[in-house]
Formats: structure tokens, C-alpha cells, sequence
């Protein structure tokens, strides 16, 4: 981190962003002429920050200002789909624009947050030389954004694709959290497949948050999947959360074919055999149990009886 001379971060109040921010990158870059991005009120008050909306055709507004040395743009800002379906080529546009005016600024290294979903279903794990299949919709406005950096900085940029992260602190629309709130209420739960459902490789929060780091600080460059080590199909995922909150599942399925997205994490493991260690299943302990105890929190009287 010493590299650089600024810092700057979109995100920082999301689900992965808020803790690398907290964790690792506010103490980093506590020395640096920082800048924090975004609509959401910032974390701290002594930290500079700027408005930005990506919904917006202009998505920022950068004050004039000298700057010199390497100043690093850790973008974790992002439409995610939810019930709405949002305008994903605006967005895309958008935030396009807001690159630019960045690259203009003055950045020149980045730190993207990225997917998994960007290779498509495969019948075996996928690794970062491996061709992309987004399709339509989220991924495929996440493939354009990431082909979009690389033409931009070109040698200094890191992707990192998210596969399914998961932990404490994620709300709904999420597959996880929504998985914990049906399996919680008695409602059913639709398994897309005749058997199993999806088998993926979901990484946990804290994991995500050290890789990112790891990565920042040793100023990697280029593509990195970012997943858990083990893998699991949904229905697995659903009968273990079942478990913990000792409800019967009630699981129908589709009858479509089950499908795959498993990363390969061979990339990053090379470099450091120590990163994306948390237990599948402490950590879905963790994730149901903060669950559980935000929902008493929000009873009618704190929920402490």
C-alpha cells in the first residue's frame, strides 16, 4: 500500500466492500489522502467524500484538485438485480462514464469486484484462462465492465470474481439469506433441478475479505476467482441451513437439468496456500446464527428475553 498516494473506494457500505473497508483498507490508508465514493453516508466523518449514482448519466462529479503519484481505485459499487430488474445497459453506460472521468482524475491502479456468474454453467470447474459465457443481464453488464477496465489500465488492474460470497451482515435479495428466511418461515423452496440443484462453491465473507487484501497489498494484477474450497449443490446448501434451524425443508424441484459453476481457486492458492480456509460448515453456523439474532434484535422491545 505504500505505493500508493491516494486511495479511493466505491462500495464501501456494501455487503463484500463494508468489510474490507472496516477490516483492512481504513487502518491502510489511514495516512493517505483518501476519498470515499458514493451515496451512502461515509463511515467515518474525518474521510473525505464525493456523491456518486450510477443511475445517473453523470454518476459523479470530481472537485478540482491537484494530484500526483499512484492513487488506487478500489471499485466495489455495483447495481446487484433484485425484484426490480434494473436498467442494466443505462447502468452500464453510466458507470463507463465514471471510469473515465476516473482514468482523467488521475487513477492509475484498480481493484474491481467482478463475478463468477460472468463464465456461465459448466459441466467442470472454471479457471481464469478459460473463455466467458454471461449470457444476458447482470453478468453480462459485469463482463462489458471488466473488459472496459482492462482497456483502460491495461496493466494495472485486478479483477476479482466473487463466486456466491456469504456471511453475516448479507440481506435479501441473496440466495443465502433468502434460502435462511424461507427455510425460517416454513415456506417452500424451489430447487432448480431434478435432484440436487446447483452445485457451486461459495465463499465466506471474512475469506473474501482476506483474499481481496492479500492481493491489494502485494499489488497483484490481473483476473482471480475468488470461491470457497468446498463445493456443495443447493439442495445440500438448504438441508444443512435446515438443520441449524431445526425445520423440515420443504423442497420442490423444477426438472430442469442440475446445473454447475464451480471455480477453480488453483490461481490464487499458488501464491498463498493460507488464504480461503474458513470451514463450510462453521461458517454457515455463523451466518445462520447472525441471522437468528438480527431477527430477535428487531422484536418488538430489542428481542433480549
Amino acid at each position: 500500500m505504500n505505493a500508493y498516494r491516494q486511495v479511493w473506494m466505491t462500495g464501501y457500505s456494501g455487503f463484500l466492500g463494508s468489510n474490507l473497508w472496516n477490516k483492512r483498507l481504513r487502518e491502510a490508508a489511514d495516512n493517505r489522502a483518501s476519498l470515499l465514493i458514493g451515496r451512502s453516508p461515509a463511515p467515518d466523518r474525518s474521510w473525505p467524500q464525493i456523491p456518486m449514482d450510477l443511475s445517473l448519466s453523470v454518476p459523479c462529479r470530481f472537485p478540482s484538485a491537484p494530484r500526483s503519484g499512484r492513487i488506487l481505485l478500489v471499485h466495489f459499487a455495483a447495481r446487484l438485480p433484485g425484484a426490480d430488474e434494473p436498467d442494466f445497459a443505462r447502468i452500464e453506460r453510466n458507470e463507463k462514464r465514471f471510469l473515465e472521468d476516473c482514468a482523467a482524475q488521475g487513477v492509475t491502479d484498480i481493484v474491481y469486484a467482478s463475478t463468477g456468474a460472468v463464465y456461465g454453467y459448466r459441466e467442470h470447474s472454471v479457471s481464469e484462462h478459460d473463455s466467458l459465457d454471461p449470457g444476458e443481464g447482470y453478468a453480462a453488464y459485469k463482463r462489458s465492465i471488466e473488459s472496459f477496465i482492462m482497456r483502460l489500465w491495461p496493466e494495472r488492474c485486478l479483477i476479482l470474481r466473487y463466486f456466491f460470497p456469504y456471511g453475516p451482515g448479507q440481506i435479501t435479495p441473496r440466495l443465502l439469506p433468502d434460502l435462511i428466511k424461507k427455510i425460517a418461515a416454513r415456506q417452500p423452496v424451489s430447487v432448480s433441478g431434478t435432484a440436487a440443484g446447483l452445485l457451486f462453491n461459495p465463499v465466506y465473507l471474512d475469506d473474501a475479505t482476506e483474499a481481496a487484501w492479500w492481493l491489494i497489498r502485494n499489488e497483484a494484477k490481473g483476473v482471480f476467482n475468488v470461491a470457497g474450497r468446498q463445493a456443495l449443490t443447493f439442495k445440500e446448501m438448504a438441508c444443512a441451513v435446515s438443520k441449524r434451524l431445526s425445520v423440515q425443508p420443504l423442497l420442490s424441484f423444477t426438472n430442469d437439468k442440475d446445473r454447475k459453476l464451480v471455480a477453480s481457486t488453483g490461481k490464487l492458492l499458488s501464491m498463498n496456500r493460507h488464504l480461503l480456509v474458513s470451514s463450510l460448515e462453521q461458517s454457515l453456523d455463523l451466518t445462520v446464527s447472525a441471522y437468528l439474532h438480527a431477527g430477535l434484535q428487531r422484536r418488538p422491545g430489542g428481542g433480549n428475553e
